[in-house]
């Protein structure tokens, strides 16, 4: 991991995706970043998943190709709770920046199924 100093981000990758930035000081990652990132290293292809279907929920023309996933944010929030990732990725076919983003608990009622979809954004790419 690389601490971005600049952007007060860490910066790692994964098996699956070169580009994931992560929050925390210059001192260490935030542990429940670390969490997180577990979480979606081990969930990563359900977690596609279900970016198509909370997009297809929205959105009129339904995502129907495969996802290039660009790069993933940790606990990067405006509200500095630490409790959301968002996966950013491009679809074959369109010039468009997706992205889901996750709220995440640890919660006891919610260890079944602890991140969930609540946000789209999309941007010309």
């Amino acid at each position: 991991m690389i601490f971005n100093e600049k952007e007060n981000k860490w910066l790692t990758s994964t098996s699956e995706v070169e580009e994931v930035n992560l929050s925390g000081t210059k001192d260490s990652v935030d542990a429940k970043s670390v969490s997180m990132l577990n979480y979606v290293e081990a969930n990563y292809h359900k977690l596609l998943d279900d970016c198509v279907s909370y997009i297809n929920e929205i959105v009129a023309n339904p995502i129907k190709c495969k996802l290039d996933v660009q790069f993933i944010d940790i606990g990067l929030n405006e509200w500095g709770e630490h409790s959301e990732f968002e996966i950013f990725f491009t679809a074959e076919s369109d010039y468009l920046l997706w992205s889901v983003r996750f709220s995440y608990s640890e919660a006891e009622f919610r260890k079944d199924k602890p991140a969930a979809p609540f946000a789209l954004s999309r941007r010309n790419w």
